[in-house]
């Protein structure tokens, strides 16, 4: 329920949600990972992370947790080699595809971020040149290599982002969207 609250832009209420199901399990970890998001989202930076740092000591093969405090110490550039640990150990543990992508993706960002432009590219370059499922994880890794200088990788990704926002479209179009 929590979730969906959060993406109805409800946060007030997706906290409450969060913090109704932790006063019944305290150490539930996708109930601290959203309280940890929810938390983020309102710009409580330091309780987002104590939550998502609990929730990947209660469970550190969830991927989830990991992956949203690289994002956080990512966007507050805090900490950026810890935000790629997280993000290493989102890739470790991702159990869905687009989500692995996600978190090599975030990687990159990263080590570009910190100045590291040949680790940055080895990471990009290590994913198959194939289409993910996500267009704007193709069009973050485009941003990388243009930044790194490098056109043609950056062309291939945004070709792969258009194909994929062509085909989601003519799924719209055939259910009436």
């Amino acid at each position: 329920r929590g979730w969906e609250l959060l993406d109805q832009g409800d946060t007030e209420g997706a906290e409450k949600s969060a913090r109704l199901a932790l006063a019944l399990d305290a150490n539930d970890a996708e109930t601290l990972t959203l309280l940890g998001t929810v938390l983020g989202a309102a710009g409580r930076d330091q309780e987002a992370m104590e939550c998502l740092e609990h929730a990947l000591e209660v469970d550190p093969e969830y991927a989830t947790p990991a992956l949203y405090a690289a994002e956080l110490l990512y966007a507050t550039q805090t900490d950026l080699a810890q935000a790629f640990a997280y993000a290493e150990q989102a890739s470790e543990h991702a159990e869905e595809e687009a989500e692995f992508v996600d978190a090599v993706v975030l990687g990159a960002e990263i080590l570009l971020a910190d100045d590291q432009h040949d680790r940055a590219r080895e990471l990009l370059t290590s994913l198959p040149p194939v289409a993910w499922p996500e267009a704007s994880s193709h069009i973050r890794a485009a941003l990388v290599l243009l930044a790194l200088e490098d056109p043609d990788a950056a062309r291939a990704h945004v070709d792969y982002a258009l194909a994929i926002a062509e085909s989601t479209a003519g799924d719209d179009d055939a259910r009436g969207a």
